[in-house]
């Protein structure tokens, strides 16, 4: 069971252009599309500043995720053998301010995963009055609403790690077994897809996505805390090990990303230690960690973290050992020295890429002067967050729907086996 203190664990702004059709060729996105270029790397601290706490009761394992500018927070405890919550908020970074809204629908509960497809945030297991739970729900922020779906079938542990890419929410590990099994969850299907199980059994592990792959690191196996990083290629469904973090293993640690880089901190090296207060920065450029200012919070475990635009956030936990706190309702803001949004460059794509409409606010086409087979299109919004998937397209053209995509900025990207056949910007308005 993860340790308890004695008294008693994936985000948007969007980029302004001008309303016009903007064809980009042989135009590519820097961070967003991974492509080859040489680029400086700043030395980077960055900063934290306390923001209004949560008007909502202190807690630890909570969850938390982003939409449309606005963050997410619910569900947790305040410790081992406590009441757990069911409660949900949303934060507004513009005014400062938490807003309660309709209670998850799963009833209390701790030690659940979250992620973000589209506009819709999801929430599996996790454990409530009777043990873990296999349950799954959706969150629709429009009508603040929550919708039931076909739980998970695999083991129903508890403390596990997820991340989203494209239509599909990626799940696995879990403390009480440590197990190594891993699973994707199609939301266009509401079907559950058992995937190259991840190495070494975890629970209380990090796991985000960037650039169109995901990535699971640190947590507590049965008898270690790691400090590595693995990568998962859902085109190939493998998984590559990346460079360990330069700390202590740990579990327990929150994480969030920001642009094209990913960031880790706090947690617990083992059970029965003092929580930790560190943070690093993890680029996938180049494949190297940077360490960043301590958490503004101090030392700290079981927090949550999510992010809006160029900052994070990192909400509630505790320190292990009681010497620095019990849990905590505070919320903390962390604006790196550098925000890495997106650079273009020239590049030579084997395709050439036409959209129109272009803006549009319900479809447009897109075509290509050469044939395409078993392509997919992926499209990203500024931030580099994947928000939409087709695949399994063959032709020279392809139907793109709005559905709930918010106006503002996005870019496509066309693969054919894992190559770039071509890249290009839409627009899309509410006209």
């Amino acid at each position: 069971m993860p340790k308890q203190p004695k008294t008693m664990q994936r985000s948007t702004a969007t980029l302004h252009l001008d309303n016009m059709t903007y064809r980009m060729k042989k135009i590519a996105l820097t961070a967003f599309f991974s492509l080859t270029i040489a680029h400086s790397v700043t030395i980077a601290q960055g900063t934290w500043v306390q923001k209004t706490s949560l008007l909502g009761p202190a807690r630890t394992f909570a969850i938390a995720f982003s939409i449309n500018g606005f963050g997410y927070v619910g569900l947790g405890m305040t410790g081992l053998g406590n009441p757990s919550f069911n409660d949900f908020w949303q934060y507004n970074p513009t005014s400062d301010s938490w807003t309660q809204m309709a209670n998850f629908g799963g009833g209390v509960k701790a030690g659940a995963v979250s992620f973000v497809i589209a506009n819709y945030g999801y929430v599996a297991t996790g454990t409530g009055p009777s043990g873990p739970q296999p349950d799954v729900w959706q969150y629709d922020p429009s009508s603040n609403s929550w919708t039931q779906k076909n739980n998970f079938p695999g083991y129903c542990g508890s403390y596990a790690s997820s991340f989203s890419i494209g239509p599909n929410g990626y799940f696995g590990g879990s403390l009480l077994s440590t197990k190594a099994d891993f699973w994707s969850y199609n939301s266009t299907l509401d079907s559950w897809t058992i995937k190259d199980s991840i190495i070494g059994g975890r629970g209380l592990a990090i796991g985000f996505s960037l650039n169109g792959y995901g990535y699971i690191g640190t947590g507590q196996g049965l008898s270690t805390y790691y400090n590595d990083l693995w990568k998962y290629d859902p085109t190939i469904n493998q998984w590559t090990q990346m460079a360990s973090m330069p700390a202590s293993g740990r579990a327990e640690s929150f994480c969030f990303t920001i642009g094209n880089r990913a960031y880790v901190g706090t947690g617990t090296p083992w059970v029965g230690s003092t929580s930790l207060a560190d943070v690093w920065e993890y680029n996938p450029s180049n494949n190297t960690w940077t360490q960043q200012a301590n958490f503004g919070g101090g030392q700290k475990e079981a927090a949550i973290g999510f992010s809006i635009a160029c900052k994070g956030y990192v909400f509630g936990g505790f320190c292990g050992d009681n010497s620095c706190g019990s849990p905590t309702n505070e919320l903390w803001e962390f604006t790196p020295d550098t925000c890495y949004t997106e650079s273009v460059f020239e590049t030579n794509f084997a395709y050439a890429l036409t959209l129109s409409p272009n803006p549009f606010s319900t479809q447009t086409t897109l075509r290509t002067d050469r044939f395409f087979k078993n392509a997919s299109l992926t499209v990203y919004n500024s931030f580099g967050q994947t928000v939409k998937c087709i695949d399994n397209l063959t032709g020279q053209t392809i139907t793109l729907t709005r559905d709930n995509l918010p106006s503002g900025q996005y870019f496509v990207r066309l693969t054919q086996d894992n190559k770039v056949l071509a890249a290009d910007k839409l627009v899309i308005t509410d006209k």
